[in-house]
């Protein structure tokens, strides 16, 4: 009965991806964001019972609802800074389902795999809260469960979002409130060129047709042919 979400922008150019845009530029930089997207939705729109794009700003749903169509709920973002949006999606009742397990994820990891949710959604089942950590300080998900813990914890409020101390901060917080937490596998979201390459060097290892097809749309976007090779 788990529901899923995921966290999404309008894929306006220069308004997505700026990190990766001052690598690629602006429109390459977008039209990547909305790969990430649609490999997302499609690859996850089996998981869970409940699946919803949280999508920002409201005034683009008409292009959510043509681009990802009826396989998936859609709620806009309320205004406010990242802690406030997720806080209020969080605590509103409307999206808690009957188990109370919500689920929510970016659009930044788009080799996110629908076992992932699955382990997060088993996870919820004995722990309140389940982390994803990310390489680079924070979390790709966050999974609770208002059926377990009575102990209440601010996960949200003045975290410092986009900054290397987003998950310590997330976890001091529930071990200070003595909440029990788990945590999935770290994965690498992609903020950048660097990250990009790791993406495509992962995705390259693997024999997964679906991860094979994702590396072949990001291909087209990539710099030069020697992007891959270029060391760290």
């Amino acid at each position: 009965m788990a529901h899923l979400g995921i966290f999404a922008k309008y894929w306006q150019a220069g308004r997505v991806k700026t990190r990766l845009a001052a690598g690629l530029g602006n429109q390459p930089a977008a039209e990547l964001y909305l790969i990430f997207l649609e490999h997302l939705t499609a690859s996850l729109m089996d998981c869970c019972d409940r699946r919803t794009l949280v999508y920002s700003p409201d005034q683009h749903r008409d292009a959510f609802v043509k681009q990802f169509g009826d396989a998936w709920n859609y709620v806009a973002q309320v205004e406010g800074g990242l802690g406030t949006r997720l806080s209020q999606f969080f605590s509103c009742p409307k999206n808690t389902p009957a188990d109370g397990k919500l689920i929510v994820i970016g659009s930044d990891t788009p080799n996110l795999r629908p076992d992932m949710i699955l382990q997060a959604s088993k996870r919820l089942d004995h722990s309140p809260v389940v982390l994803g950590p990310s390489e680079d300080g924070g979390y790709y998900l966050i999974g609770r469960n208002t059926h377990l813990s009575a102990n209440e914890v601010d996960l949200f409020d003045k975290i410092p979002w986009s900054t290397q101390g987003v998950l310590k901060e997330t976890v001091r917080r529930l071990e200070t409130a003595q909440v029990p937490y788990d945590q999935l596998p770290t994965m690498c979201d992609v903020d950048d060129l660097t990250d990009l390459r790791d993406l495509m060097r992962s995705l390259k290892a693997t024999r997964n047709p679906t991860d094979l097809r994702l590396m072949e749309r990001i291909q087209i976007y990539l710099p030069d042919p020697s992007f891959l090779e270029v060391s760290e």
